[in-house]
């Protein structure tokens, strides 16, 4: 577990057993997100799951909402995603695992002032996209309201939208279907 409040990932930690690790880290400072997630790889032996969970929001339309605060909340919802994604995925790659970031109703539809929020909800959409990581080597989920998604699907509809791939899809050897599920509130 990465995150910013140390005392909730130490108690969190305690709460789910031996095994579990935690560090400290600021999305928004590029070293520390790679050396928590390498960090954390590296003290339990592997990584299978991350999810790109950093958000938060700051209120105004585009005139209303000072720089500043812009930048905070693109730099922790957009570019912290973008640093957790890159970071974890060669974790992720070694691993055969699956990578969520959690993304927002917002991101496709517009909420009245909230310009930031709904402007960083919206980039993670396409980047774990972009890539360029084989998804049946890392999966990438992106949870919705209301959606279900079975990775074990997407993965075989990826593998047999590639045309002249002659590698065979070994179902055997990924592991058993995941549900993500988020309901709407």
């Amino acid at each position: 577990m990465v995150g910013l409040e140390p005392d909730r990932l130490r108690s969190l930690a305690g709460e789910l057993g031996p095994g579990t690790v935690w560090r400290e880290a600021d999305v928004r400072d590029g070293d520390a997100p790679r050396a928590a997630i390498d960090g954390c790889a590296q003290a339990v032996g592997g990584t299978d799951l991350v999810v790109a969970n950093a958000g938060i929001a700051a209120y105004g339309t585009v005139w209303q909402i000072d720089e500043a605060s812009f930048e905070r909340v693109v730099d922790i919802n957009l570019t912290g995603v973008f640093r957790t994604v890159k970071y974890a995925t060669p974790h992720l790659e070694r691993s055969r695992g699956h990578v969520t970031v959690v993304a927002s109703a917002v991101s496709f539809v517009p909420l009245a002032g909230m310009a930031a929020y709904g402007a960083s909800k919206s980039g993670p959409d396409g980047a774990p996209v972009e890539s360029g990581v084989d998804s049946e080597v890392v999966a990438y989920v992106q949870p919705r309201p209301g959606w279900t998604v079975d990775i074990e699907t997407l993965k075989a509809r990826r593998a047999e939208s590639r045309s002249g791939d002659k590698r065979p899809t070994d179902k055997g050897a990924l592991r058993a279907t995941h549900r993500i599920t988020q309901k709407a509130g």
